[in-house]
């Protein structure tokens, strides 16, 4: 970002910063994909972005328990 919470993007377009988001891009299994598209859509989230963002901050209050979990799937 340039001073003033600003920036351009590669056509010059001034994209201003009006929240503390951040996009990240992550690569997911195509089977993955499918089965939670097919969950964010029968349980009412908006978008995929909504029900990983919610996924993750559930994650991150179950702190210990998640964590536990993740380190026995790896």
């Amino acid at each position: 970002m340039g001073a003033g919470g600003f920036r351009r993007d590669k056509d010059g377009v001034i994209i201003l910063s009006l929240d503390s988001t951040r996009t990240i891009t992550i690569k997911m299994d195509e089977q993955l994909v499918r089965q939670m598209d097919a969950f964010w859509r029968t349980h009412g989230y908006g978008s995929r972005s909504e029900f990983i963002r919610h996924a993750v901050k559930l994650c991150m209050e179950m702190n210990e328990e998640c964590l536990s979990r993740i380190g026995s799937a790896r």
